[in-house]
Order: C-alpha cells, then structure tokens, then sequence
C-alpha cells in the first residue's frame, strides 16, 4: 500500500486473485491484463515474502547495471528463520552421466547461514520467483508459465531456461 501510494495508482497496480490458483496460473492471469502487457517491467511476489523497505529500488539498480537482462531477482532468507538463505545464486551444472537430465541446479545455498557471501550482483541463468522482476517484452515473448509445475517453484526455472534457449 505505501509503494501504491509512493508510486501511484497510474504506476503501480496491485492484482489479488479471488482463490489461490498457483503461481503458474496467476501469473498467466496477470499476463493477459492490459496494464501489465503495456508496463515495461512487470514483478511478481509471492504472498509470503517479507521485503525490506528499498526493495524495489534494489531490483532496479540491478536492472540498471544489466539493461539486457530479461530477469532480476534477489537473495531470499527464509522467513521464519531470516539468518538461513532460502534461495541464492543458482545456477546451473552439467548433469552426472546416467541421470538423464542434460544439466542439474547447484545447492550451494541450501541450509546455508546468510553471512552475506551472496550480497552481490551478476548475470545468472536463473532467479527464483519469490520476488523477481522481468521485463515485460522478453516476458511476452518467451510465452507463459507452464501449469505442469504447479504447485512446485519449478516453473520459474522453466520459464528462464526457455528465455536463455531463445
């Protein structure tokens, strides 16, 4: 509400669906609406994250440093437990031979502590979709989030290996 009001309401619109569809679902749905197809950057939240006050402000620093990036996101602490990271840095690695995944994600964050060894910014292959920023065009044009991953975190993955195919 205080952004919304920072902001405007001609700047930034506030969208809650009815009933919890999943992200994947949602995030079509806001897709389809005109005002997010005409924004140059469009950002999803999940409903649990808790953001510090400059949040905002620091995806579009982030944004700034890379203008070609199709994606911005962030380090995420776990909620209930701020000292742990959630999600940081993942990227991705050649996969084992015999595993049948051409590549798998690293988990070089998982139960780590948040000593600030992830406080910086570079390019990556992936951001969690926590809290993510993407540029409206790119987003449009690598088409939506597959509901096959609904209710898993995957279909971010998804839709950013698919941005970095084209």
């Amino acid at each position: 509400a205080s952004w919304q009001e920072r902001a405007g309401p001609d700047r930034l619109e506030v969208v809650r669906l009815p009933v919890n569809v999943g992200a994947p679902a949602a995030r079509n749905w806001l897709l389809s609406l005109e005002s997010t197809r005409s924004s140059d950057w469009t950002v999803f939240l999940d409903d649990d994250v808790a953001l510090p006050p400059d949040w905002l402000e620091l995806l579009g620093a982030a944004a700034g440093l890379y203008p070609g990036a199709g994606a911005v996101g962030a380090r995420v602490r776990d909620f209930s437990r701020p000292s742990h990271i959630q999600s940081a840095d993942v990227f991705l690695v050649p996969g084992e031979a015999g595993e049948g995944a051409p590549f798998t994600l690293t988990a070089c964050h998982h139960e780590t502590l948040d000593r600030g060894q992830f406080s910086y910014v570079r390019p990556c292959a992936t951001v969690t979709g926590c809290c993510h920023m993407l540029r409206t065009a790119t987003l449009l044009e690598s088409g939506g989030f597959d509901l096959r991953y609904s209710p898993s975190q995957y279909d971010d993955l998804d839709h950013d290996v698919r941005l970095l195919l084209k």
